[in-house]
């Protein structure tokens, strides 16, 4: 079943960007549709379409930029080249990438940082999840449960072109692994 969900979700976006428009009432159908499988949830590429079009209809409408940046990832699914007019890099930055409220499970799970914080040095988030009974490593692996990126990630984070353990991340999720990929935000919050 999970599967079949997440290839008619491949297909839904395909089918969504085959026009050359995302309009708001897709948008907002496709959030329906992910609301009613959200037995997806860290299956790839469910966390990051959530995330994008959660990023994208935050105002309730796609303007300009949203526009480009929903049809190149979702046209990215179709098998065949759309022919859109792409630029060559996309001005938008990570934020598509992160889970959505994601459930952040400290003890007995292994962490990963990349990005500059916000709030804290690496040693203090570090600390953060030793103290809750979690485990940090330096690099991205298949044994890795969340990938915590800070806000101050680098400029060349964009849609198309990822720091390499954001790479690595989506690769292994694209193969099955159940990394999750977490805005520092959400990470403070649970460990509050």
């Amino acid at each position: 079943m999970v599967t079949a969900d997440v290839q008619r979700l491949q297909g839904v976006l395909s089918a969504i960007a085959s026009d050359g428009v995302v309009t708001e009432v897709e948008a907002e159908s496709l959030t329906d549709w992910l609301g009613g499988h959200d037995h997806l949830r860290q299956c790839w590429p469910y966390d990051e379409v959530e995330s994008v079009v959660a990023s994208a209809m935050r105002d309730h409408w796609i303007d300009p930029v949203e526009q480009k940046t929903l049809l190149e990832y979702f046209a990215s699914f179709s098998p065949t080249d759309m022919n859109f007019d792409k630029p060559e890099k996309s001005t938008n930055t990570l934020k598509g990438v992160c889970a959505v409220a994601p459930d952040i499970v400290f003890d007995g799970h292994l962490f990963c940082f990349t990005g500059d914080s916000e709030r804290a040095s690496r040693d203090e988030m570090t600390t953060m999840v030793l103290d809750r009974g979690g485990q940090v490593r330096s690099s991205v692996s298949s044994k890795l449960n969340y990938l915590v990126v800070g806000s101050y990630g680098n400029p060349c984070w964009t849609y198309s072109c990822y720091g390499r353990k954001i790479e690595k991340a989506i690769q292994l999720r694209q193969q099955g692994e159940k990394i999750v990929i977490v805005h520092e935000l959400d990470f403070f919050d649970a460990a509050a």
